[in-house]
């Protein structure tokens, strides 16, 4: 068959086989440079995806190119199909992932450097890779965390506003005159290093606990968790003293028990 081949059928397809080349080269280049633009941190999963694409334009024009000669491409292509569905299949956690960090990494919900709070772990985020993402916990541990996951999950980012808000619950005793109780609770955040004036804290009497008048304390600070830790605990100290210099007691857990009288 191939015999009976035109020379001009020949240029043909040596012309479609060096075209693919050329145009597998040049796309290549666009995407890298694209993708390289876009991306916070380019990593091996840019340079794969690359060249999966590269690859299967190349492949297609060869396959065109053998059939301008007369090449039976049918059953090459079944059996490409074939063996390209059973490694698809082979690896589909590997490519699930891949194209999550291209995701991930285009769409940049998270960077290095940034708090994260994702599928239970709180930490910060040290990379995203072509197959996951890697965290550093609060408590210094490594977390690995597949690609997939982070992109089919909620992601929460505490850094990205540079700011979070903290809430503080506290109890007061119910004979207490609850406007004095508000002022010095406010006045008392307010002073507190690290708390921001602008939102302001707020303070509010949310309920009837049990044994005490239960107040809500809302202040804002900068994102990072150690500054959260620090700045808690300096309200918690700051709270107490206050309460106690105003003579406003704290009052301990408290449950009336009745006991039927007996003969």
């Amino acid at each position: 068959m191939l015999a009976d081949v035109t020379l001009e059928e020949w240029l043909t397809a040596g012309g479609v086989a060096v075209g693919s080349i050329l145009f597998t080269i040049l796309i290549g280049r666009i995407l890298m440079g694209g993708l390289t633009r876009r991306l916070a941190q380019p990593s091996l999963a840019v340079g794969l995806v690359v060249r999966i694409v590269r690859w299967t334009v190349l492949l297609f024009g060869f396959i065109y190119a053998a059939s301008i000669v007369g090449v039976q491409v049918g059953p090459l292509i079944g059996a490409l199909g074939l063996g390209g569905l059973a490694i698809a299949l082979a690896l589909q956690p590997v490519l699930q992932n891949l194209f999550a960090g291209v995701v991930l990494q285009t769409e940049r919900p998270l960077e290095c450097g940034e708090e994260i709070t994702t599928n239970g772990y709180d930490g910060v985020v040290l990379e995203v890779t072509g197959r996951a993402v890697l965290l550093k916990t609060f408590e210094g541990e490594l977390v690995t965390i597949p690609n997939s996951m982070v992109l089919d999950n909620p992601l929460v980012n505490h850094s990205r506003e540079g700011h979070r808000r903290t809430r503080v619950d506290v109890g007061v005793a119910y004979r207490s005159d609850l406007p004095t109780v508000t002022a010095v609770l406010r006045a008392a955040v307010t002073g507190v290093d690290g708390v921001r004036e602008s939102p302001e804290p707020t303070v509010v009497a949310r309920t009837f606990g049990d044994s005490s008048i239960d107040y809500q304390i809302d202040f804002w600070h900068l994102a990072k968790n150690s500054v959260e830790r620090e700045t808690r605990s300096s309200v918690i100290v700051a709270v107490h003293a206050a309460l106690a210099d105003a003579g406003i007691s704290i009052p301990f857990p408290q449950r009336d028990v009745h006991l039927p009288h007996t003969d």
